[in-house]
């Protein structure tokens, strides 16, 4: 026992010069890149989660012009400022604007920004998947979007119950330009929301 107590390393010291270096290079790994394409390509939990409130935001804010139409239109009878078809695209946009692109990301940028603050991690878990998360977010707005100012977007209610979303009743394929946006805003959903949770127990 002595003999293999004699082959065991010393305690490992670490000069002052060291430290400092391995300082530096854990901060130039961890730096975003100046200019526009650092901006772009930042994985820092706390510029996503910032990101993800703003954008929230706006979408709260077009979620309130969408309801504003909504309530113009049903501000008297007979009302002729929407048709009928608007209406209901209108209606399914503004509901999936205000659940599932602004109230689910702004909780997720809470989370995001605040618990590797409050575990005292450096960021979250997988960091470029989360930043992946942020940016498929923005594609699903931009193809739910798109689909309502060309008028093909979805008009069965934001539930999209049956029959309504049957082709009976729902022809052509604005449930299909709603269902691939509510992959991409989905598949948002999925990163940010175990990031926080394996960052606590990493």
């Amino acid at each position: 026992m002595s003999s293999l107590g004699s082959d065991a390393p010393g305690p490992v010291t670490l000069e002052a010069g060291d430290i400092a270096q391995d300082a530096d290079a854990l901060e130039r790994t961890w730096r975003d890149q100046p200019g526009f394409w650092g901006w772009l390509c930042t994985v820092d939990h706390k510029s996503i989660g910032r990101r993800y409130v703003v954008t929230a935001f706006a979408m709260f804010i077009a979620g309130g012009i969408e309801a504003a139409l909504m309530r113009t239109q049903l501000a008297r009878p007979e009302n002729a400022f929407l048709g009928a078809d608007r209406y209901n695209q209108i209606f399914t946009t503004h509901g999936t604007t205000m659940m599932f692109l602004f109230a689910v990301p702004m909780m997720t940028a809470m989370g995001l920004y605040f618990v590797p603050l409050m575990v005292g991690a450096r960021s979250v878990a997988f960091p470029r998947l989360n930043a992946f998360g942020y940016w498929t977010y923005c594609v699903g707005i931009g193809l739910l979007y798109v689909a309502l100012l060309t008028n093909h977007a979805p008009d069965t209610g934001w539930f999209a119950y049956v029959p309504l979303s049957e082709t009976l009743y729902a022809p052509g394929h604005r449930v299909d330009v709603w269902a691939q946006s509510g992959v991409a805003f989905h598949t948002r959903r999925t990163p940010p929301r175990d990031r926080p949770s394996v960052s606590c127990h990493c």
